[in-house]
């Protein structure tokens, strides 16, 4: 089974000289490979006035229930800044899910 997503967010600041809005496009997708195990993958692009946070973010991620009603989920995700005011980044996530 797949699971597709998009979404558009779009963020508004207001700092002390400087207002702006960004925009954000993500994508993200995750293959079933049992009712328990999934493997995704994601991808934003953020581009607009706020110029450190301007970039690309590529992740991938893996799930599993260890039962029915708790979940285990790690990922990884990659910042790319598109210019010299932002900084590239990697982050690591793991996450425990309970259901009830």
């Amino acid at each position: 089974a797949f699971n597709i997503e998009a979404d558009i967010e779009i963020s508004q600041f207001d700092e002390d000289d400087d207002d702006g809005s960004n925009t954000i496009f993500r994508f993200s997708g995750d293959y079933y490979f049992t009712n328990r195990t999934s493997m995704g993958t994601g991808l934003a692009i953020n581009t607009g006035d706020g110029k450190s946070d301007e970039g690309k973010n590529f992740g991938i991620n893996g799930e599993v229930f260890i039962t029915p009603q708790l979940s285990l989920n790690v990922g990884f995700e990659k910042f790319q800044a598109d210019n010299d005011e932002g900084e590239d980044e990697n982050s690591y996530e793991v996450t425990m899910s309970a259901r009830f």
